[in-house]
């Protein structure tokens, strides 16, 4: 996560269980939920 907020230009989130950056420029995307059945 500190990489990640040091070159914030290259990195643009995370695939997380939950939030990991507070910062609010990064996406946090959760892996397997889906918004529609199927």
């Amino acid at each position: 996560v500190k990489m990640a907020e040091e070159h914030s230009k290259f990195v643009i989130g995370f695939i997380s269980g939950s939030r990991v950056s507070m910062k609010p420029e990064f996406l946090h995307l959760t892996p397997g939920v889906q918004l529609e059945a199927g």
